[in-house]
């Protein structure tokens, strides 16, 4: 009888073990999983070099329309977008996507601004808008959307505001310098709005803190300035909000605002934001030592992005005093051909060492600088006494290759200038 009961105990012991061992292995004793919990999917963003560069080809080599299939012109010469056609675009695996699906949704946003006859330029925001809503895939970006993004500010910096960059930071003295400089600075904010909504993207999926299945929803909203100054664009996202500030040359003064008032509110502990502090004060160095112009988005948590262009002539200047006091006073056996050219690389570049240097210089030798612009301007009006259709020309409207040419004079009094045989 003890054996039996030995027996049985035995058979018990082994079904409710295995029983526990099933009810593990289906999660019975697992904690629901809630929303919060859910791990946010990886996503493949990024475009290789030789696609990108694909893309640019043929942006300069077919600069078309999109296709019908994606916007029409009705009888009152309006823009109709056919809104299900681009969103299965922008929703298409980026994997299979090809370098003309890129290049026909580059046309799309490029179309979203238009200099009419009259000289006045007009960015379609609800479009841009609608655009942006299509590329969301719940509360986070699709890859294409993003992808197009990142190609768009590159297209625009490097291929519509570069080549132009002259006209941005002249008088505007004809009708034709008027419109053109309003069209690049709305290339550049309309390009800030998609680089607003890419930034606000990478700071909810770096924090993994919104994994909803809904759209967020999306506003335009402008926001005057006391006594004009400091006008901007929010783009609402959600429950966040994304400043976009038009062009302007005063950057210095624009990113201390945000260092200065808006960092001290953040949510952060004192090392956190001793380190955006000092993050945000390297952009203000650099923005005034490279001569830099940008729109700005800047976001809630004080990251900024800049759609940027330089000041090409003044970098030339810049480059020229560099290069001169390189050799004069830092016992260089060399003089440092350094151009403006040089300068704009090394802006853009990852050499640290050669970017300290050119930031440090520019702090502390700002009077050399002056000095050697002085000198340019003395060489300018002398040369303008012999060359009349010159006279009236100021140095900032001069071009790099002409300031060159001036600086060879400083370099070697006999040189003879001739600055209408350089570009």
């Amino acid at each position: 009888m003890k054996n039996k009961i030995v027996i049985f105990s035995l058979i018990i012991v082994f079904l409710l073990g295995s029983l526990i061992i099933l009810a593990w292995k289906m999660g019975w004793f697992c904690p629901p999983i809630s929303e919060e919990t859910e791990e946010i999917p990886a996503r493949e963003i990024g475009i290789d070099k030789d696609m990108e560069e694909s893309i640019f080809k043929k942006m300069l080599e077919n600069p078309q329309e999109p296709p019908a299939s994606l916007v029409t012109v009705n009888e009152n010469d309006q823009n109709v977008y056919n809104g299900q056609a681009i969103e299965d675009l922008l929703h298409k695996g980026s994997e299979n996507m090809e370098a003309e699906d890129y290049v026909i949704l580059l046309q799309l946003v490029q179309g979203m601004t238009e200099a009419y006859a009259d000289g006045t330029v007009v960015t379609d925001f609800e479009a841009i808008r609608q655009l942006i809503l299509r590329g969301y895939n719940g509360a986070y970006l699709t890859p294409v959307m993003a992808n197009l993004c990142t190609l768009y500010k590159a297209w625009v910096e490097d291929y519509v505001v570069a080549p132009q960059s002259s006209v941005i930071f002249s008088s505007r003295d004809t009708e034709e310098k008027k419109t053109l400089g309003e069209q690049l600075e709305q290339e550049m904010f309309k390009t800030s709005l998609l680089d607003a909504i890419l930034m606000n993207d990478n700071e909810i999926y770096q924090n993994k803190n919104d994994n909803s299945q809904d759209i967020p929803e999306i506003n335009i909203i402008y926001e005057p300035g006391e006594y004009g100054l400091n006008d901007y664009h929010a783009i609402q996202i959600g429950n966040k909000a994304v400043r976009i500030y038009p062009f302007r040359n005063g950057l210095f003064s624009t990113i201390n605002g945000v260092r200065e008032k808006k960092l001290k509110d953040l949510p952060l502990d004192e090392a956190e934001k001793k380190r955006k502090n000092e993050e945000l004060w390297e952009l203000q160095v650099a923005v005034h030592a490279y001569a830099t112009a940008a729109t700005l988005a800047v976001s809630e948590e004080c990251n900024i992005q800049m759609v940027a262009c330089y000041n090409d002539t003044e970098l030339e200047i810049r480059a020229r005093a560099y290069g001169t006091d390189l050799y004069e006073k830092t016992g260089k056996t060399e003089y440092q051909n350094v151009t403006g050219l040089d300068l704009k690389a090394q802006a853009t570049s990852d050499d640290q060492d050669q970017m300290a240097q050119y930031k440090t210089w520019w702090g502390e030798y700002q009077q050399s600088y002056e000095n050697y612009k002085t000198d340019l301007v003395k060489v300018l009006d002398k040369y303008k006494e012999t060359h009349p259709k010159f006279i009236g020309t100021r140095l900032e409207s001069l071009t790099p290759a002409q300031i060159r040419e001036l600086g060879k004079k400083i370099k070697d009094p006999s040189y003879t200038p001739n600055l209408g045989d350089v570009p």
